[in-house]
């Protein structure tokens, strides 16, 4: 196992637009998405450009020794905040997306307090991570699955 202090997030950059580009349209990541396609370079920057200058979006690369191996993204809608999380191979399955999901909702509890995830209902690996994260299931259609996490507001 990693150990936590091997484990960094950091507010995404304008410069990081073509490495979550890269990792957008990686087969593995396409794959478990809940649209399943790639997007091209013009749907990408256009998300990009309005994730990172907006308050309704955060988004984290998730760091394992000075390497970015993740991101960790929120689009907020009031109170609520819908989480997104991946992993690049081979960084699977080592608790570094625990490790970083914990830290970026810590970043992000401030302002929000409910914490939704959308996940494929055959994504059994998401399902299980946010099941062992402490999320509960709350609604399955077939197609998608959402989890939820409610923690304390703080005000501070």
């Amino acid at each position: 196992m990693i150990n936590r202090t091997e484990v960094t997030v950091r507010k995404a950059l304008p410069s990081d637009v073509n490495r979550i580009f890269e990792w957008r349209n990686l087969d593995e990541i396409v794959a478990l998405s809940q649209l399943q396609k790639s997007v091209t370079w013009e749907e990408h920057l256009a998300w990009f450009n309005h994730a990172v200058s907006s308050d309704a979006h955060a988004m984290y690369l998730i760091m394992l020794q000075g390497e970015e191996v993740g991101l960790c993204r929120f689009q907020h809608e009031g109170n609520l905040s819908v989480l997104s999380i991946y992993l690049v191979s081979p960084h699977h399955k080592k608790g570094i997306g625990s490790i970083a999901l914990m830290a970026c909702i810590n970043n992000e509890k401030n302002k929000h307090s409910i914490f939704h995830a959308h996940v494929r209902f055959d994504n059994m690996p998401s399902r299980q991570f946010f099941a062992k994260n402490g999320f509960s299931m709350i609604n399955e259609d077939g197609e998608l699955v959402t989890y939820e996490l409610r923690i304390a507001a703080n005000n501070s």
